[in-house]
């Protein structure tokens, strides 16, 4: 199956849900499917690839536009018969974790993949506050970014709501230290934090595109 025609839409999102966050995303759906739903690997992967596919009509509601472009989409119509392009529109319209509940196993893998499919949420959390927030002061916003992520992932979170126990460990690995820093006021731990997968991934964006014109010119 062609992915590059979904994959290449992740390339104009927003720096939260770009491609690096859809390959972390297939990543863990990957892992899971293995261990969860070994009989359906391809459909584990193409949901991660496609479900946040709705977000090129913005955020607001993309998890239903996502699944309405899968359902009428003529080349994945071609590609999986009702039954797998049903369970493909369940997966996408059912993975947000503020308006998700998913009844079957690929929606609630899928689901799960999204809650770790970011190196750094509270980076995320940091960028949607400097693009919709820019009256907020720098350390105000790394506060307000930091609470939140800790409210959201943390128990009883709605970000919380998992599935598999393997979500859950990654969870805690990734908001431990958000939380020892934030408990502690330490500001500048949180800037650190905030800021390294950001500038690694400045950096990776840089390396690849460097790589690819020395590729195209090499190969002219």
């Amino acid at each position: 199956m062609d992915f590059e025609r979904y994959l290449s839409l992740y390339d104009t999102f927003d720096k939260g849900h770009d491609r690096r966050h859809v390959d972390a995303v297939v990543e863990h759906a990957n892992a899971l499917a293995r261990k969860h739903l070994p009989d359906k690997l391809h459909l584990a992967h193409a949901a991660a690839v496609l479900h946040d596919i709705g977000l090129v009509g913005g955020r607001e509601g993309h998890e239903s536009r996502g699944a309405e472009m899968v359902a009428t989409d003529p080349y994945l119509n071609d590609v999986f018969n009702k039954r797998e392009l049903k369970q493909l529109v369940h997966a996408v319209k059912q993975h947000r974790a503020s308006t998700g509940r998913p009844r079957s196993v690929l929606g609630k893998l899928v689901s799960d993949a999204d809650r770790v499919g970011t190196t750094n949420h509270l980076y995320r959390a940091v960028q949607y506050r400097e693009k919709n927030m820019p009256e907020m002061g720098p350390e105000d916003r790394l506060r307000e970014a930091a609470a939140h992520i800790i409210d959201k992932y943390g128990p009883g979170g709605y970000g919380r709501r998992t599935y598999f126990p393997e979500t859950d460990e990654r969870l805690d690995s990734l908001l431990a230290p958000i939380m020892k820093a934030y408990n502690a006021q330490d500001w500048g731990e949180l800037d650190l934090l905030s800021k390294s997968a950001g500038v690694m991934k400045d950096l990776l964006i840089d390396v690849e595109e460097r790589v690819r014109e020395k590729l195209a010119k090499y190969y002219k």
